[in-house]
Formats: C-alpha cells, structure tokens, sequence
C-alpha cells in the first residue's frame, strides 16, 4: 500500500507523468514533471506532494488530473495548492534541463536479441553433455 516516488524525472509522455493508483501513504517529493498529458494522475490515492517541478506546455496539459472521486481536472499548479493545499513548496515550471531521451524500441530489440542469444548458447551447451 505504500508507495515512494521520489527524484524523477518524466516528460513528453502521452498519459500521465507520475501516477499514483490505489495506494495509501504514498510519497511524492522532489520529482520533475515536465509535458506530460497530465503531470500527475490520482486514482484512488492517499498520499503527500512536496518540493516537486510542473511544467505544463501545451494549453491541454494538466497539472492534477484526479480520476475517482470524479473531481475537476486541475491546470495550473496555484489552483492545485489552493484547493487540494498540496504542493505548497513546488514550483511551476522552470523544471531545469531535461535528460537525454532513450530510444525504447531500440532497447527492447537489443534486449530481446541478447535473449535469443542466451537461449542459442544454453541450447548449444545442453546439446554437448
């Protein structure tokens, strides 16, 4: 039930930054969320924010997108520490540099070749004895 998330960075994701779904005592501190669909998602969560980065881009992005209870989706980073007081030492954007992009359909292809691999070499051995 519990959860820590802390020192991430996500961006340029399609759905959430950082989600959170049914957890309770989860923490949230010290993250950078930077051009997500929505910065964070809460589903059915329990938990404590601090000292994190939001940075929305584009006008359809959220800060909080808050799943169930159905609650209003949340834009800005003020309007989240008003009405949720969460995040009180977070800042909104500015997020500071982000880390090179890692090419995921290049790394699944060599992590499946390295499998094939593995097995060719352990058959080959089994064959041997």
């Amino acid at each position: 039930m519990n959860g820590v998330v802390i020192g991430n960075t996500t961006f340029d994701n399609h759905e959430a930054g950082i989600a959170l779904e049914d957890v309770e005592h989860a923490v949230v501190i010290g993250n950078k969320m930077v051009n997500n669909k929505w910065q964070l998602f809460l589903f059915k969560a329990q938990y404590t924010s601090e000292d994190n980065c939001f940075e929305n881009r584009t006008p359809d992005q959220l800060t909080v997108h808050f799943y169930y209870p159905p609650e209003p989706r949340i834009k800005t980073l003020a309007d989240y520490q008003r009405d949720k007081r969460r995040d009180l030492r977070s800042r909104e954007g500015g997020c500071g540099p982000l880390p090179e992009k890692v090419d995921v359909r290049k790394l699944h292809a060599e992590s499946k070749a390295h499998a094939e691999r593995a097995r060719k070499l352990l058959a080959e051995g089994a064959g041997g004895r």
